[in-house]
């Protein structure tokens, strides 16, 4: 009985997820949605999380491209823009080292983790990664 219990709350939980427009928030704004509450949240379905860094030339360049990509694939996971500010905190919570960095999750794990200090992540890239997703 208690295994049809849990089966019954994954499914209502799996259920309960709409994936809102892209998500775009300020490390530095500590008020109603704190970036690590909201991409927890988010990953325990399928997010895709950008961070980036202000002033970062390559964090500039991939910003655009990576909101049309959310836009044109909305309904497939959340996408979460994270600046970062000067808080260096998530480069050791999420396990990245450069801006900017993709990390696709799903069901509460990291998928797949891609970053560039060169400009050369593509959309192309992001899509196929994208796709991995169940």
């Amino acid at each position: 009985m208690k295994k049809l219990i849990a089966i019954s709350m994954i499914i209502c939980s799996n259920a309960t997820f709409t994936y809102q427009s892209l998500i775009t928030l300020n490390a530095s704004t500590r008020g109603i949605q704190n970036p690590t509450t909201v991409i927890d949240k988010h990953a325990q379905d399928k997010a895709v999380i950008m961070f980036c860094r202000t002033g970062c030339p390559f964090c500039s360049y991939l910003n655009p491209k990576f909101r049309t990509f959310a836009q044109n694939n909305q309904n497939k996971a959340q996408f979460i823009v994270v600046n970062v500010g000067s808080d260096n905190s998530y480069k050791s919570r999420y396990g990245f080292s450069t801006y900017p960095t993709v990390i696709y999750k799903q069901n509460g794990k990291t998928i797949k983790t891609h970053g560039s200090n060169n400009g050369n992540m593509t959309v192309k890239q992001m899509e196929q990664h994208l796709n991995s997703f169940k």
